[in-house]
């Protein structure tokens, strides 16, 4: 049961999923402006968090559970969160390709 919501969550987030879900209020960004320097920004925070990942790893690889951040009743393990957090940073880098296509790059 503690991986079921786990896997809904991650097939959700993935790039490939075409069906668009409200993002919770948590998750909402606090602004909506976007300087130039947001891909240099981006780079640098998928660096910071792989090396967050990297030193979580041994305790993945015991199958150690957690909770979501959005509802302390949705648990998974933390190996699933692993794949839940790098579908989604796909999925955005993604919309960020889209964007820069749209603008002629």
């Amino acid at each position: 049961m503690a991986n079921r919501f786990g896997q809904m969550i991650y097939k959700s987030v993935l790039p490939t999923t075409t069906k668009k879900g409200k993002t919770l209020p948590i998750w909402e960004p606090g602004q909506s402006d976007v300087d130039g320097n947001i891909l240099a920004q981006f780079t640098e925070e998928q660096n910071r968090l792989k090396k967050y990942l990297e030193q979580l790893d041994t305790m993945a690889q015991k199958g150690t559970v957690i909770h979501s951040p959005a509802s302390r009743a949705i648990v998974y393990p933390l190996a699933t969160a692993f794949n839940i957090i790098v579908a989604h940073e796909e999925r955005h880098l993604e919309q960020a390709l889209g964007v820069l296509k749209q603008f002629g790059h």
